[in-house]
């Protein structure tokens, strides 16, 4: 007799499981995290006494799953290796009656106490209860939280993102910069990275049912935004977690997708806004061109549906064995931007800086120009002043007035701060996200499931870099990958295999046919000469970086790159009486496949643009007129960067970790978790070995180049102009290389062969290897039976991604990058004569580079309160070591410039050869305290609520892994509050069922009955800030790039504490506005860097406050069936928050403005917007 359907359904699913297994038998795949959770109590008697041998059965309420346990000696059972759901545990004992306790919520990376107790009497009675789960959570030390199911629906979500919910929970900073606040409109798959318990952002990782889901580049950046109707929670693990997850020093967003039950469940759905709906921001009204609200359409439509797999009459067996959820989620997004700018007025444009004579928006007092010739510095008693500031026809430079009519046109009558431009443009959004899960039950012993998520992303954004002129496409087609075994070999033994594919993929092109990329159609055109040939698009306007004026940028697009991660993974749970061992290993091989290897951002001594960045100052550095803008007009640049033909470098490393941890139930009150975890972290290397990195011990001087004194340029056949550069693990170009790296796959180096840069004795990955061991602990002791004290710590390592701003890869010869100083805007290669060769600008890593570490600790105490809520009181604290940031390696010492007149800064500096070496450093420490309080109900009797509030303080020598230290060879002042120090932070959130109508019957009660109030309200001071601007006063050629208030400048000297006034702008907006903060500094003297302490980030801007909320009706059409209309209103009481520090605008921290210390500018991103919607749920 043939096989029954039954059995055929459990082969067909064997063989499934068997294909996966030996998938992963052979993977080259890599690490992943699991998400689940464990359900652990004890069974008791009437008396309290403890009932060892009972049979205890936990069920999942969604899919039908059992696992049958028997309780121990002391009466204690645990389940682990659960799926985030709702279970129903049994507990049977002879001589009682029957526990059954439904409807018990198990979030993921959790363990949920659940005890039973049991009542005299007959097996075959039953004693039934719901949700009787422990309230506090007594079975770890760790510090963490969920954002639930329900929250993730009922609460409103600007643009529908629900990584932001994070923001809910206690020690995650928003950073309050404009669309990153619960109530600003973001989709985007950038944004979501957070700084948690005083982390920087790079120590997040986001992952999408345990598969990373952030950036190989950039990391930290999440590659994609969940689907609301597929997400079945948010949990985030802030501090000290347990051993079996690692990747970061700071904490982990875990989102888990929706899962198929035996009943079939979904949804359609439409949300709608648009710009009649939506308020007018206060900049916008500040322009009778602007003076409504933007253009704006919003559609938000798709549909989820899931359930089992069943075919009445033939396949009905598989009804609780094959599961299964699809859901689908588009975005229709037309927006208009809104750019402001500081541009060259039309007399400017012209020659004309007679403006500059008296009160103007860009200056405070009065500037005199010089001739450039007569003028060195504005210190000089050479200098010889330019009547009336109007620059003689005869010394403009042609290029240089191009240049400054290529910015855009003041708008006339608009001025806000020193703002004179104002314009708006049609920003399109296209977004799909897809999600597609099966889960697999062959039999009780197996669990086999897969998640596929897509994120597809497309926008044009017309104000990239700033002007419109350079608009650029996103197009961003990523996905996340999850399949995974969960084998139960019997109930105290349980292996967990898993594999991950994520990519992100980004490809940026751009819109030729814009002004900005046909320089030639300027009138009159841009025609300096280039340096270098092949250039992605030859018309590309340059950058151009001027003091008190927006910066002109041609940015570094098109570009495109590709970062895939392959992970895999294995852990074993062992329950031994009242010991859950477990042990795994992960593995990860990931990379980048980077096309994109120039600066996103303009840094001192670099470039973002293929075609060239000049670099005006005031002060200047070798010929000026005392104002940047005027140098341009005049054609006398600092500097100027360019880039050659664009590198492809193919990037791959890998990370193995290993872990061993024990959950110990002590005592049925004392709760300890110990573990350790080993990470060793494999450098990215190229696979090509199209890369080179500059290492000190390398470099010999004997043999370096001669440089010329005046201009700089290396003297060629005087020496090794690669002296000190290095291709490590490689004795020759692969065979892979070949038509890759070159076409000849020998590339010269100046005119020479570059066999001498091959060094096979070192390693590929340049950067030593590391063993790193990550202690953990924590202890959970119930000192009553609602009171909970829990504490912890441990040591954790994150895996940094590549780095976006230092690029082996992008050094010559691969992708030549020169600097030339003291140049003419009409020829800046002129210097560049036969024989000669410019020196190299260089980034590199050091060798001995260590990945950022953390040493989290914490102690809580929770009380169970009232309406079964929970209130959380904690101390939090974060040790950072080893951050990262940059070094110029070849800085001369301050005052170089300054003692040696006429002598370029490249023949002072100490590696010959050379311009700027900009090498990436493990050396930024960092401490946080804080008190976290959090005060949360539950959804039960019709209402949930949450409150959190953070007091903390954060302090550091460096915030982003981007800065560039001012002075390399002293740091001592640069201590001070991180960039992301947001002292207090109270966030709110709330659903409740309105109890109006509710009794009422027909028309009545269908239509005001059953309303549910929802909403959020959050409310965050401002961020620190410092004072400076971006002259060289050291007289070391370079203004540093370091942060806030000073990002291409020095510090200046504070006398006495600045002080907060607290006023604001004015209704217009302009100069002269009431003060937010007075300062009495000075410029630091001639050269000199301003070392003093205590100034770094010592101003704190405005910070914001946003309220929402949301009504929503559910209108029955059977039992399960209903409609659901909501409406949300994001800022509903349209309070217009002052921008700050990491908005446009905010504070003015610019000495040299009249705008210092004013606040003229609110932020753009949130004014009070509604949405609509209408969803059908079955």
């Amino acid at each position: 007799m043939g096989k029954s359907v039954s059995a055929k359904a459990t082969c067909l699913c064997l063989y499934a499981g068997l294909l996966f297994a030996a998938c992963l038998a052979f993977s080259t795949a890599a690490f992943a995290q699991s998400d689940a959770g464990t359900i652990t109590g004890f069974v008791k008697d009437p008396s309290g006494a403890i009932v060892p041998g009972s049979k205890v059965t936990i069920k999942n309420e969604g899919t039908g799953e059992e696992h049958t346990v028997s309780s121990d000696a002391q009466g204690h059972y645990t389940v682990p290796n659960l799926q985030p759901a709702y279970y129903t545990m049994t507990a049977e004992a002879g001589g009682f009656k029957k526990f059954e306790s439904t409807r018990n919520k198990l979030d993921a990376n959790t363990t949920l106490s659940l005890d039973a107790n049991l009542a005299v009497g007959q097996p075959t009675e039953t004693v039934e209860v719901s949700a009787t789960a422990a309230i506090l959570q007594t079975e770890s030390g760790a510090v963490q939280s969920e954002v639930t199911g329900r929250q993730v629906q009922d609460q409103e979500l600007n643009g529908r993102n629900p990584i932001f919910m994070a923001q809910l929970l206690p020690g995650v900073r928003s950073g309050g910069q404009a669309g990153t606040t619960l109530g600003d409109f973001n989709f985007s798959l950038s944004n979501g990275s957070y700084e948690i318990n005083g982390a920087r952002s790079q120590d997040t990782i986001i992952t999408m049912d345990g598969a990373p889901a952030v950036r190989t580049r950039a990391n930290g950046t999440g590659i994609g935004v969940p689907n609301v109707d597929a997400t079945e929670e948010i949990q985030v693990l802030t501090a000290d977690y347990a051993a079996e997850y690692g990747r970061a020093a700071g904490g982990q967003i875990r989102i888990v997708t929706k899962s198929g039950t035996t009943d079939f469940h979904g949804s359609l759905y439409e949300y709608f806004r648009n710009s009649d709906l939506n308020a007018n921001t206060w900049t916008r009204n500040l322009s009778t061109l602007t003076n409504f609200a933007s253009p704006f359409r919003y559609n938000n439509f798709g549909f989820s549906v899931g359930g089992p797999v069943a075919i009445p009459g033939k396949w009905d067996a598989l009804r609780q064995k094959l599961f299964w959820f699809v859901a689908e989620d588009w975005i229709r997004d037309r927006a208009t931007d809104t750019q402001l700018q500081a541009v060259p007025t039309d007399l400017m444009r012209t020659g004309n800086f007679s403006e500059l004579l008296g009160s103007n928006p860009w200056y405070s007092g009065t500037h005199q120009l010089y001739y450039p010739g007569t003028c060195p510095n504005t210190k000089a008693a050479s200098c010889q002043p330019i009547p009336g500031n109007i620059i003689p026809t005869s010394q403009l430079s042609p290029n240089g007035i191009a240049i400054l009519d290529a910015y855009p046109a003041p708008t006339p009558g608009f001025l806000s701060g020193n703002d004179n431009w104002i314009a708006e443009a049609a920003h399109p959004y296209n977004q799909r996200k897809g999600t597609i899960n099966v889960d697999i039950l062959p039999t009780e012993q197996h669990h086999i499931e897969f998640r596929r998520t897509d994120f597809s992303y497309f926008e044009f954004q017309p104000f990239d870099q700033g002007s419109g002129e350079t608009g650029k496409y996103f197009i961003r087609p990523n996905q996340t990958n999850t399949l995974a075994w969960t084998w139960t070999i019997n109930p105290t033994l349980i292996n967990e295999a898993r594999a991950t594919v994520s990519l992100d993929d980004v490809k940026i092109p751009v819109d030729t046919s814009l002004i900005g990329f046909n320089r030639q159609d300027f009138n009159p055109p841009i025609t300096y000469p280039y340096i270098f040939g092949g250039k992605d698009i030859p018309g590309k306007i340059p950058t151009v970086n001027v003091p008190n004026f927006y910066g002109l940028a041609g940015g570094p697009y098109p570009s495109h790159s590709s970062g895939p991660i392959y992970t895999a993974s294995d852990s074993v749970t062992k329950v031994a009486g009242n010991h859950t061992f477990k042990f795994g290993f992960y593995f990860e091989y990931s990379g980048e496949n980077d096309g994109d290897q120039i600066n996103v951002s303009t840094v001192p001594g670099g470039s973002n643009n293929q075609n060239g960045t000049f670099t005006f100052t005031d002060a200047g550095t070798g010929a000026t007129s005392g104002v940047g803008l005027a140098n341009l007009a005049l054609g006398y640049a600092d500097s100027y960067t360019e880039i050659g033909p664009r590198a492809y470098t193919t990037w791959r490393g890998q990370m193995y970790e290993a872990f061993a941890q024990d959950s110990w139930k002590v005592t049925p009150k004392l709760h300890i978790d110990y573990g350790v975890r080993e990470t060793t972290i494999i450098n990215f290397y190229p696979l090509w070995g199209n890369a080179d990195y500059f290492d000190g011990n390398l470099y010999n001087p004997a043999t370096a180049p001669q440089v010329n004194p005046k201009t700089g340029n290396v003297i060629l056949g005087t020496g090794n102009p690669y002296d000190g550069m290095v291709i490590p693990g490689f004795s020759q170009f692969p065979s892979s290389a070949q038509g890759r790296v070159l076409a000849d796959g020998t590339p010269a180096c100046d005119g020479a062969s570059c066999n001498g840069l091959f060094d096979p004795n070192i390693s590929k990955w340049y950067v030593h290897p590391t063993n790193q061991f990550q202690p953990r602990v924590g202890i959970a002791y119930e000192l009553t039976p609602k009171t909970v004290i829990r504490a912890g710590g441990g040591r954790f390592i994150t895996r940094m991604g590549l780095l976006d701003n230092i690029f082996p890869g992008g050094n010559s010869p691969f992708q030549p990058f020169v600097t030339v100083q003291n140049v003419r805007v009409d020829d800046p290669g002129a210097s560049l004569t036969t024989g000669t060769a410019a020196a190299l600008t260089i980034t590199t890593l050091n060798p001995h580079l260590k990945p950022p570490e953390a040493w989290n600790w914490n102690f809580t105490v929770e009380r169970e309160l009232f309406w079964k809520s929970a209130l959380s009181v904690a101390y939090v604290a974060h040790r950072g070591l080893h951050g990262w940031d940059v070094y110029d390696i070849n800085q001369p010492q301050a005052g170089a410039l300054y003692a040696n007149p006429g002598v370029n800064v490249n023949a002072l500096r100490p590696y010959k050869g050379y311009a700027e070496i900009q090498e990436e450093e493990s050396v930024v420490n960092s401490m946080y305290n804080s008190l976290q309080i959090s005060w949360n109900k539950s959804f039960t009797s019709g209402s949930m609520f949450g409150v959190s509030y953070t007091l903390s303080k954060s302090m550091d020598n460096s915030s982003n892994y981007r800065d560039i230290v001012p002075d390399t060879y002293n740091t001592s002042n640069l201590w001070g509050p991180s960039e992301f120090d947001t002292r207090n932070v109270l966030i709110i959130n709330y659903v409740y069922d309105l109890p109006f109508f509710r009794a009422q019957h027909g028309l009545t009660s269908k239509l005001l009955g059953g309303w549910e109030l929802s909403g959020s309200a959050q409310f965050q001071t401002g961020n620190p800030c410092s004072i400076g601007t971006n002259n060289d006063y050291a007289g070391v050629g370079e203004f540093g790039s370091f942060g806030c208030g000073a990002p291409d400048g020095q510090l200046w000297v504070q006398s006495g504490a600045p002080t907060i006034v607290g006023d604001f702008a004015g209704p217009n907006g302009k100069a002269g506005s009431p003060k937010y903060f007075t300062a009495d500094v000075t410029a630091p003297a001639t050269g000199t860097f301003n070392l003093q302490p205590g100034i770094r980030d010592n101003i704190y801007g405005p910070g914001f406050q946003n309220w929402n909320v949301s009504l929503l009706k559910k209108f029955a059409v059977t039992e399960k069936n209903y409609f659901e209309f909501r409406a949300e209103a994001y800022n509903f009481i349209n309070h217009p928050n002052w921008a700050g520090t990491d908005q446009t605008g905010g504070p003015n921290y610019n000495p040299t403005s009249p705008q210092f210390g004013e606040v003229t500018q609110k932020s753009t991103s949130n004014p009070r917007n509604l949405q609509l919607s209408l969803r059908y749920q079955f």
